[in-house]
């Protein structure tokens, strides 16, 4: 059972990848952790006053750039 919840991709990546493929939106972010303007979060209820666009539970993958860093927690993936 993992209890890191603050483990993370360095931004020295996320601007790699956002200068080489323009990504314009996140996944599995939150308010205090996102890179992007255009993210999902998991507690959409108290993330959308933080301009979280949708739970990453209920996105639509449509045409654009997404980056997806998911919970390093097989639980929390299992019950989502």
């Amino acid at each position: 059972y993992s209890y890191n919840k603050i483990a993370y991709i360095s931004y020295k990546f996320y601007n790699y990848i956002s200068n080489k493929y323009k990504f314009n939106f996140e996944i599995f972010a939150s308010s205090l952790n996102t890179y992007s303007n255009n993210y999902c979060s998991r507690c959409n209820d108290i993330e959308k006053l933080f301009n979280s666009i949708c739970s990453y539970t209920n996105i639509e993958i449509a045409t654009g750039m997404y980056i997806c860093n998911p919970p390093f927690s097989f639980e929390i993936i299992e019950k989502n």
